[in-house]
């Protein structure tokens, strides 16, 4: 198997979903995936002085969603793309 497009800073594929409907999803790189990591974590003080954060895992679901799907066909909601 050749990954070397993976190489490359925008590499998509469409991949079939469902019936008659596919999904362009573009690779997300380690260090694109870290930031969402950090994008869906909040860091704060605690009651007790104390360091602490929480961790968003349906913001960050939203993010990367955001990030890797680049287009559709074949989905439709009430007959619209």
């Amino acid at each position: 198997m050749d990954i070397s497009a993976l190489a490359q800073d925008d590499y998509t594929v469409e991949v079939p979903f469902m019936e008659d409907a596919f999904v362009t999803l573009r690779y997300v790189s380690r260090e694109e995936l870290l930031a969402v990591y950090r994008k869906a974590r909040t860091v704060f003080i605690d009651q007790d002085r104390r360091k602490a954060e929480e961790y968003d895992p349906i913001q960050a679901d939203v993010i990367l969603g955001r990030a890797a799907v680049r287009g559709w066909r074949g989905i439709t909601m009430e007959g619209r793309d």
